[in-house]
């Protein structure tokens, strides 16, 4: 397992930024390995949750802006571009150092989807500008199965693709609580290694209730963490206790207290940690919901037995619903994208407890037709010849507007089929295209077509 190269490959990216105090070190650490099968992870789960049955308007996220404050300044450093299909799918994610000029690419990363619109494969790589090329870093394969998922990950050594870990899920759908089983296997010379697995039970709101993982030692599995949740009666989460394995017993490591008001909004979150079997303080977030279009977090840490502040998020929104518009699987994770976010402003606390700005993220979105899969199955059409230079000729369908769509989802030809089915394509650009056939008012029909 080569793991140090990519961590010493991005490292490396790392020291050619001047970072802010907080704000920068964040935002590059969310590119580290660590954070890959996560990222994963959580993309599929919002994709299995997501429901969008039929073509809709929507508005999505196509870059991200973030700058940081320099000796008095705003200083731009970072620039997010966000690419998808006519599905709505993120395809691809490039983010530039923009804090040069010209700007540079930093790293990139490429989301492939099968006819089902689940996320199949993701690869990551990093701009190295000596040799002023691309460097493929990882890549991720998912498998998708009755009851099991695997996530095979790979990384790029030696000019090839090695194997790195394999994470399969397995989902028990015969009890009322839900087993997951998580293995994680490394590879060795020519064969995967146990390395730990999860078995993660639900409670009968579909909420976890604890998460037990087992590490491979001696070749057996023992015992090696535990979490435990509790929760509300509106099952609100109100805690998460951690044990680790020790002496033969289940021993208190750390804990997180959620507190709620009466609306069950979240108040503040406290971290605690265990030591000479007595709880002690060690950092805390506590959140300002002050109105429908802004949220604040203050970030406290416990020193000299008081807390005090560290940093502070405000994050501002407009009145649009996360169910009309779409992120990139990039964010998938993060709760603030709970409305349509249009920016957000970072502080540091200083010395005489004041609030000194630290960055700014500003958030564009547009407009994007995006079209179910589902829409696939109602009924054919034919596209001759595919693909196509010139022309091409719609069978299987009469009467109705044809709309071609390139894969970030913009319309670059749209005609009506009635007497005549050719469709004159020469002077669209190569590439692959989403061929949308739409009557009274509802698609019928998609097909790919592939400009020579």
């Amino acid at each position: 397992m080569k793991r140090s190269y990519l961590v010493s490959s991005i490292l490396f990216l790392f020291n050619t930024f001047i970072y802010s105090q907080t704000l920068l070190p964040e935002l590059y650490n969310k590119t580290n390995n660590s954070t890959f099968i996560e990222d994963i992870r959580e993309t599929i789960n919002i994709q299995e949750r997501s429901n969008c049955n039929k073509a809709t308007l929507k508005s999505k996220l196509d870059s991200i802006r973030v700058k940081i404050m320099d000796h008095g300044s705003w200083k731009p450093q970072l620039k997010y571009e966000f690419e998808y299909d006519a599905y709505g799918n993120n395809t691809s994610l490039f983010i530039y150092k923009i804090a040069y000029s010209p700007p540079i690419y930093f790293l990139k990363r490429l989301y492939s989807y099968n006819s089902n619109n689940q996320l199949i494969e993701e690869i990551r790589a990093n701009w190295y500008q000596v040799p002023n090329q691309w460097e493929d870093l990882e890549k991720a394969i998912i498998e998708y199965f009755p009851n099991k998922l695997i996530v095979t990950t790979l990384i790029f050594y030696n000019n090839s693709w090695v194997n790195n870990e394999k994470h399969t899920y397995y989902k028990d759908n015969n009890s009322i609580d839900t087993l997951i089983l998580n293995e994680v296997q490394y590879y060795g010379t020519n064969y995967w290694t146990n390395f730990s697995k999860h078995h993660i039970n639900y409670n009968s709101n579909g909420s976890i209730s604890n998460d037990i993982r087992y590490n491979w030692e001696n070749n057996t599995w023992v015992n090696g963490r535990n979490n435990i949740y509790t929760y509300s009666n509106n099952n609100q989460n109100t805690s998460i206790v951690y044990y680790l394995w020790a002496n033969n017993n289940w021993e208190f490591h750390e804990k997180e207290i959620i507190n709620f008001d009466n609306i069950n909004i979240a108040l503040n979150n406290v971290s605690k940690k265990i030591n000479n079997n007595s709880w002690l303080n060690v950092d805390s977030i506590v959140y300002q919901n002050n109105n429908i279009n802004m949220d604040n977090q203050v970030f406290y840490n416990w020193q000299n037995n008081t807390w005090g502040k560290r940093s502070k998020r405000v994050y501002n929104y407009d009145e649009v619903s996360n169910t009309n518009y779409i992120i990139p699987n990039y964010f998938f994770s993060h709760s603030k994208f709970k409305k349509k976010l249009i920016n957000e402003y970072w502080y540091i606390n200083s010395n005489n407890n004041n609030w000194l700005d630290d960055g700014i993220l500003d958030y564009y979105y547009s407009d994007i037709n995006t079209i179910s899969i589902n829409e696939l199955s109602k009924k054919a059409i034919s596209i001759t010849p595919n693909p196509a230079n010139n022309y091409i000729t719609i069978s299987g369908i009469t009467n109705s507007i044809i709309n071609i769509y390139n894969i970030s989802g913009k319309l670059v030809k749209t005609q009506n089929i009635n007497s005549s089915n050719k469709i004159d394509i020469s002077k669209i650009k190569k590439g692959i295209y989403i061929v949308s056939a739409t009557k009274n008012n509802s698609i019928i029909s998609t097909k790919k077509l592939i400009k020579l």
